[in-house]
């Protein structure tokens, strides 16, 4: 029997600030013991391979909070003991995210003979004035030293822009998005900026503040990168990541495809396929302390396990899948599921969404077209 592709998500949990618009699961302090934290990763990541033998390890990626302040000793042996678990046929893919005010040449050197070869830094501005309202710890001058030092390392490297903020034009906006394109290297993340509960920005938006564009100048906006990025040989692969061909992050394309994946940390998750052939969820416990002991204890740091059922599947497959460039494959849908995408959809909606521009439907394929696309969330409301 053939192995299903596997990708394994790390999470470290540590930052040295809390930047407004995040509600990731993220702390701010002294981290814990670190001869506890070591043995509690590698542990999770035994724990992750009794659910997935059955499967070959494909990418890894160490999200975060800021995995840049990691041991680069420990994100060497993670990778090592991820290696050994569910062996590799290819060389895979191994992502660290990383925030320009925590590295250097020698940390980055460290980490690309840990064995990263791919970066993704959260740069997020290029402009000073946004950096300073985006919260960030980072000046323009260190997010260029970053872009140029990990060109330098990392044989792949990508990085993160946020816009969409009050006061932004459609000129300021192309003026930076040109500069970005200068510097990357076949991979930029472009993310309008949202408002999230329990976020800093949040409780100043309830005061009354306005914080990001309004009306229609955020499709505009869209429209407008999308049209620059393609000019630039640079392809909308995924909502809000463009790549040049070949470059695509595969282990975000995992999450997309609704394949199989653990999650390692505190908070993360997972879906993933077991040995039975069930779709299992997982989430983890989301204080560090509390899933290390639980860990260390109790041989994992799930907070819950479930078995998902075939209309849950449909319905994440779905969400996940109509933010691809390509959409869902009907074949792939069923192999997943079980069941045909048709029979989860409703054939009136459907023909609204085709009649109204914003969906196809052909033999093998349903995706969302440009129009659709800057319309996610209304149209995954009105769907599901």
């Amino acid at each position: 029997m053939d192995k299903r592709p596997l990708g394994v998500y790390i999470h470290w949990p540590y930052c040295i600030s809390k930047c407004p618009y995040c509600d990731f699961n993220s702390y701010v302090g002294a981290e814990a013991n670190r001869t506890k934290m070591r043995e509690a990763y590698l542990k999770a990541l035994e724990s992750a391979f009794q659910d997935t033998p059955n499967h070959t390890l494909q990418t890894i990626f160490f999200g975060g909070g800021t995995p840049s302040l990691m041991p680069p000793e420990l994100t060497r042996d993670l990778i090592e003991k991820a290696k050994s678990l569910w062996g590799q046929n290819h060389e895979i893919e191994i992502t660290l995210e990383a925030n320009p005010a925590t590295v250097d040449q020698d940390r980055f050197l460290a980490f690309e003979k840990a064995g990263i070869n791919r970066l993704s830094l959260g740069i997020q501005s290029l402009d000073e004035n946004v950096l300073k309202f985006l919260g960030r710890r980072h000046s323009k001058e260190e997010a260029l030293e970053a872009i140029t030092l990990a060109r330098g390392i990392f044989p792949r490297y990508s990085f993160d822009l946020i816009y969409a903020y009050k006061d932004q034009t459609l000129e300021s906006w192309e003026t930076m998005l040109r500069r970005g394109l200068e510097l990357a290297g076949g991979h930029i993340s472009l993310y309008q900026l949202t408002i999230e509960p329990g976020t800093a920005f949040y409780a100043r938006t309830q005061r009354g503040e306005i914080l990001n564009v309004q009306n229609d100048l955020g499709a505009e906006l869209y429209e407008m990168t999308g049209e620059i990025l393609k000019d630039e040989g640079y392809s909308g692969y995924e909502i809000s990541n463009y790549a040049k061909a070949g470059h695509e992050s595969q282990h975000n394309l995992i999450y997309w495809r609704y394949q199989d994946y653990v999650g390692i940390g505190p908070g993360a998750h997972g879906r993933y396929k077991n040995l039975e052939g069930q779709k299992m969820g997982t989430q983890s416990l989301r204080g560090p302390d509390a899933w290390i002991e639980s860990v260390l204890h109790n041989g994992h740091g799930f907070q819950s396990t479930e078995k998902l059922s075939p209309q849950n599947q449909a319905t994440e497959m779905i969400m996940m899948g109509l933010r691809l460039e390509n959409g869902i494959d009907f074949n792939h849908f069923e192999a997943e599921v079980g069941t045909k995408l048709k029979d989860f959809l409703n054939p009136k909606k459907m023909e609204v969404l085709i009649a109204e521009g914003y969906l196809s439907s052909h033999e093998d394929t349903l995706k969302l077209h440009p129009k659709g696309r800057r319309n996610l969330n209304a149209i995954l409301q009105y769907f599901l």
